[in-house]
């Protein structure tokens, strides 16, 4: 058997941890909790470096923008929340009729995409400040939803396969209980591909 040990330990949450993510940069890690808060974490060092307050409940989701100015909350208090990273503080609030179990930013930061309890799914256009749509595309609930856009494959060198892909904001992946990943354009309007195969719930999904 191989056994592997932890690099660092981070330990600061008084509840259970809901999400972690790494910045852009990989030198800060985001982490959400049913403790109600933020913690922004330092990689080198495993210490917390910032607490963000505001939620009133547990905090299911938690991500950077992919320029990492901003982070995106989402709470059992029914609201979706901005935070700035630079003054660390609160600069924007959304607040819904039912529960957000998931929230992320486009490639460009301008547009958060939220994923409900109810089976709807929503943009919030930030420039904007309201929530400019809202649609029940799938048969069940939406367990996980990115934003990528325009992807393209670099060519191979050599023996070696090397395969990057480019986030453009035109194209959402997301997966569902009814068991199909889909790929649907930015204002989940249009439905550009449905993957069908698995025999159980899909929990999540992501771009290699």
């Amino acid at each position: 058997l191989i056994y592997f040990k932890p690099l660092k330990v981070f330990q600061a949450h008084s509840a259970s941890v809901n999400s972690i993510q790494f910045s852009p940069d990989e030198t800060k890690i985001v982490s959400s909790s049913d403790d109600g808060t933020i913690k922004i974490w330092d990689v080198a060092s495993g210490k917390e470096i910032q607490e963000l307050r505001g939620h009133l409940d547990g905090v299911i989701d938690a991500k950077f923008s992919s320029d990492g100015s901003m982070i995106v909350s989402c709470s059992r208090d029914k609201s979706i929340r901005l935070w700035s990273m630079k003054s660390c503080t609160e600069i924007g609030k959304m607040e819904s009729d039912t529960y957000v179990k998931s929230a992320s930013f486009t490639s460009d930061g301008r547009i958060v995409l939220f994923d409900f309890w109810n089976n709807t799914m929503g943009i919030w256009d930030m420039q904007s400040e309201k929530e400019s749509d809202r649609l029940q595309k799938h048969s069940n609930y939406a367990n996980a939803l990115h934003s990528f856009l325009n992807i393209q494959a670099m060519p191979s060198v050599d023996d070696c396969t090397i395969r990057k892909y480019f986030p453009d904001g035109q194209t959402i992946v997301l997966c569902s209980n009814n068991k199909t990943i889909q790929l649907w354009d930015e204002k989940l309007d249009t439905e550009k591909q449905k993957l069908i195969g698995h025999t159980d719930i899909i929990t999540g999904v992501d771009i290699s």
